[in-house]
């Protein structure tokens, strides 16, 4: 309501046109201004991060490490994630490279939106240093050096 001209995108399982969700936003009367994009080939959803969002919402609860987060980092997407999601505020550097709010309030969630959506200075520095957290700490040699270790240690 407050941002008229954004769009909400959903992408994944039951979230496709036709999906759950999608349903219960036409009843509820709020489906206006919310795309139902449904499933998409991890490819894909790469490239809608990049190209197409300007921030992920990530709602959880809990998280033992997303993925998805890592993901939207590495490729220069600003995100809003629960600050008491498990291993998510870990992941987001405990807010220096997202922001984090309590997912369970509504209003908590939708004020984050509003401030980075308003705010591109903030909302780039945020990308930036989501990049390059993803980069440094979840980057292919910083994984494969991991991974080595181990397999020393093991052999060992």
């Amino acid at each position: 309501r407050r941002l008229p001209e954004a769009r909400l995108m959903m992408i994944g399982e039951d979230y496709g046109v036709d999906g759950t969700a999608a349903k219960w936003s036409q009843l509820a009367g709020i489906a206006d201004g919310i795309d139902f994009v449904g499933c998409l080939p991890h490819g894909e959803v790469l490239r809608r991060f990049a190209e197409d969002v300007d921030v992920l919402l990530h709602p959880s609860l809990e998280e033992s490490q997303s993925l998805v987060l890592c993901e939207a980092q590495a490729v220069g997407t600003a995100i809003v994630a629960g600050r008491d999601s498990g291993a998510v505020p870990w992941t987001l550097e405990n807010g220096a490279t997202g922001m984090l709010v309590d997912v369970r309030s509504a209003a908590a969630m939708a004020d984050a939106l509003v401030s980075l959506l308003g705010n591109s200075k903030q909302r780039a520095a945020l990308a930036v240093a989501g990049r390059e957290s993803a980069r440094v700490r979840f980057g292919m040699n910083t994984m494969l050096g991991a991974y080595e270790r181990i397999y020393q240690r093991v052999a060992a």
